[in-house]
């Protein structure tokens, strides 16, 4: 008899565009014929919608269960001609009002805001779900008779609490909430008494919330020590790279150009691009002859704002990564947050050479093997360009490196076995 997992997540884990929904993707793909997984989500637009019709294609024994949050549009009543008139004349009006306020309107859609202390779902200590997802959980637990609920990410934290008794209760962490608010803290606009007083709140509320579970689950060592000084249930469980998205057989034959992935709206990104560029990048752009390709959702501010470095590429959202991953070296200048790097574990998975950060590269490096390379300032990374760019065969020796290291450890029946022994 299949053990049977309920799964809490608000962030659903299809389609493979970020990190969270990998982790998660990883081991329903990995275990779905050792145990009966069920999800419990909440669908907020219609994207989501079909995005779970397509997972339900793709890993069909996975049931999904959720609460429809899409707005209903009231229904459309046909006017008068007379009223269709005046609405067109009102109509062409505003798009005329509208010409002189096309760059306010532009600055708005584009201000994104680089603050984690200024993001209410940042520094939100918990999250009141809504009844009927309350009670969908309820529903499910006692309908598929659940013996396991794992909720998945801070944001759904909470949720445990709602659970009734009898069944054991897992947390998945993708990224300890309070280290990624110390580690962004440096970068906040607002006063340092404000900031500590938010993150000691945050780390109050996550630590006893964990303490009340069966197990939590961490993806990375740091992670785990920093939560054994206050927990006794906590396990390593990494996570691996879907086989879909291993693409490259080979090494690329040349090297000529950086990539860096990631969407403006995740803050890590933002702070860590803009420090790259701002301090690194442009100032030394004269140096470099390896343009940078920035992949991802990126605001018209943004890229305006470095139009005027011709060496550097906004391409927006992409759907296929194959041919930007070919000849490319991998950036991860990352200043905050935990967990796991996903672009990093994509990177070796696919042959490519790394050019990290230490704390991108955070349980990622220390184990012997030179595997990726690391910088910390300007005078580190020119002294990396001018080691490897323009040096294929040693670009190919860290890439082959990265992908040995990857190989070893986090080898698919390796990563499998420890997340099976999580429901014993």
């Amino acid at each position: 008899m299949k053990k049977k997992v309920l799964i809490i997540t608000l962030s659903f884990p299809y389609p493979l565009t970020h990190g969270g929904a990998i982790a998660q993707y990883y081991f329903l793909e990995g275990l779905r014929d050792q145990f009966d997984f069920s999800i419990c989500t909440i669908v907020n637009t219609q994207e989501e919608l079909e995005s779970i019709e397509r997972f339900k294609r793709d890993l069909p024994g996975v049931k999904v269960f959720y609460v429809n949050n899409i707005p209903v549009r009231p229904p459309v009543v046909k006017a008068s001609f007379k009223v269709r008139a005046a609405r067109a004349v009102y109509g062409q009006y505003q798009k005329w009002k509208s010409r002189g306020q096309q760059v306010e309107k532009a600055s708005s859609k584009a201000g994104m805001i680089h603050d984690d202390f200024l993001l209410p779902g940042m520094i939100n200590i918990s999250y009141v779900f809504p009844s009927a997802f309350v009670d969908l959980i309820h529903q499910v637990i006692e309908t598929e008779g659940i013996e396991y609920v794992q909720s998945e990410l801070y944001e759904s934290l909470s949720a445990l609490k709602a659970l009734p008794e009898g069944v054991k209760k897992i947390f998945v962490h993708h990224e300890l909430r309070y280290k990624r608010l110390e580690t962004s803290q440096g970068s906040s606009s607002l006063s340092r008494g404000f900031t500590n007083y938010v993150i000691e709140n945050i780390r109050t509320f996550e630590i006893n919330s964990l303490k009340s579970l069966d197990k939590v689950v961490v993806f990375n060592s740091k992670d785990q020590e920093e939560l054994a000084t206050h927990l006794d249930n906590v396990v390593l469980s990494p996570f691996g790279v879907p086989g879909s998205l291993i693409f490259k057989k080979a090494v690329s034959n040349k090297f000529d150009r950086f990539i860096f992935i990631g969407k403006e709206a995740h803050t890590p990104n933002a702070d860590g691009l803009f420090w790259f560029l701002d301090t690194i990048y442009v100032p030394s752009a004269g140096k470099i002859d390896f343009p940078i390709y920035i992949i991802g959702e990126w605001s018209e501010a943004t890229i305006a704002k470095y139009a005027a470095c011709g060496k550097i590429n906004f391409t927006g959202k992409v759907d296929v990564l194959d041919d930007y991953y070919e000849n490319s070296i991998m950036l991860v200048p990352i200043l905050a947050g935990s967990g796991l790097r996903t672009k990093i574990l994509h990177a070796f998975a696919n042959k490519m050479p790394v050019f990290s950060t230490a704390l991108g590269g955070e349980d990622l490096i220390g184990h012997a093997e030179d595997h990726m390379e690391l910088f910390a300032s300007e005078a580190d990374f020119m002294q990396l360009y001018h080691e490897y760019c323009g040096h294929n065969e040693k670009i190919t020796e860290l890439a082959l490196k990265g992908y040995a290291y990857f190989e070893k450890r986090f080898d698919s029946s390796r990563l499998i076995g420890m997340r099976r022994e999580v429901y014993d």
